[in-house]
């Protein structure tokens, strides 16, 4: 149909949080919410399809009984938003580490 213009898909969300919400009809998409959370998928308009959200980083939650001095811990980057069709992808959110102490 003519002069129809489809949202993107919405950014895959976690334990953390909700990801992008995808462009309204004729727009990029918007960036991930919480960390870890991918971005929306940008929308489409009367000539290009709308985009999928992008998907979310992967969560864990790991408890030490017996802790090392130190540990060696990294997290990711978070994803550029894909530019290829009529209107961009938003960007994914770094990922994040949390480190409780709990002591008895």
């Amino acid at each position: 149909a003519a002069n129809v213009a489809p949202s993107g898909g919405v950014g895959g969300g976690n334990p953390l949080g909700s990801g992008g919400p995808g462009g309204f009809g004729a727009s990029p998409g918007f960036n991930g919410a919480a960390p870890g959370t991918g971005g929306g998928g940008g929308g489409g308009d009367s000539t290009t399809n709308a985009g999928s959200g992008g998907g979310a980083g992967a969560y864990c939650e790991k408890f030490f009984f017996s802790p090392a001095t130190s540990f060696a811990v990294s997290t990711g980057a978070g994803g550029s938003g894909g530019a290829a069709g009529g209107h961009a992808g938003g960007n994914g959110v770094n990922g994040l580490i949390v480190v409780d102490e709990f002591y008895i």
